[in-house]
């Protein structure tokens, strides 16, 4: 094999490993986004229904005052 395709062959070796990493790292982007947006909901989720708890309890504090 000469030195030219030996050169060749690493250049392409590398721009595959490359476009490989990229690919993976697209993805995993996607994924990391989609797990951070049900997060966000699940932490609005659960602020809302510690509100109603909240609620429920000054309730029942005010109901037994009476």
């Amino acid at each position: 094999m000469s030195f030219k395709k030996k050169i060749i062959l690493n250049i392409c070796v590398s721009f595959g490993i490359i476009l490989l990493l990229g690919v993976a790292l697209f993805f995993l982007n996607s994924k990391i986004q989609n797990k951070t947006e049900q997060i966000t909901e699940a932490k609005r989720d659960l602020n809302f229904r510690s509100q109603i708890s909240e609620s429920i309890t000054l309730l029942r504090n005010e109901s037994e005052q009476v």
